[in-house]
């Protein structure tokens, strides 16, 4: 290989670092870090349950003020129905013959069984003083109580 031939070669290794550490630098796009609700801002008073699946579906409460949570209840197929009006959390489970429990959140005892009945179950729907919206790239939760609105949650980020 002759000299000319070489610096053909080193100069589009050059280019073609060059142009890599641009896409490396410039061309990447990272999520921004929100802040978090359990450092900043005031408590938010509340629990949330939900299902983790797995080779035992289990139900789960998380404390949205401390962070917490406990595991209350696993079977097979577990489904989340919903809370009760007595505060309970109610949920369907098996495969072939299904069952409903009423689980206590505090304790994790089963206080209630029976057959599930799908129809006896009343559609959820989202509590009226709960708004959310989200436009260009931004996610609102708005809370319409007794003093007037107020905003839960506002973050905004790109898209992707």
């Amino acid at each position: 290989m002759n000299r000319e031939s070489q610096l053909w070669l080193l100069g589009a290794g050059g280019v073609a670092a060059v142009v890599l550490a641009v896409v490396l630098i410039f061309g990447l796009s990272f999520a921004p870090e929100f802040p978090s609700v359990y450092e900043e801002g005031p408590a938010v008073d509340g629990t949330v349950a939900y299902v983790e699946y797995g080779s035992d579906d289990c139900l789960y409460v998380l404390d949205v003020a401390s962070g917490e949570e406990r595991e209350l209840y696993c079977d097979d197929w577990l489904g989340f129905e919903g809370w009760d009006s007595d505060g309970y959390l109610r949920v369907h489970s098996g495969n072939g013959y299904e069952h409903e429990s009423a689980i206590d959140p505090v304790t994790g005892d089963v206080v209630e069984w029976g057959e599930f009945l799908p129809a006896a179950i009343a559609p959820r729907r989202q509590s009226p003083l709960l708004r959310a919206r989200s436009e260009e790239g931004r996610a609102t939760l708005i809370y319409d109580g007794p003093d007037g609105e107020i905003t839960l949650i506002d973050v905004g980020g790109p898209r992707d």
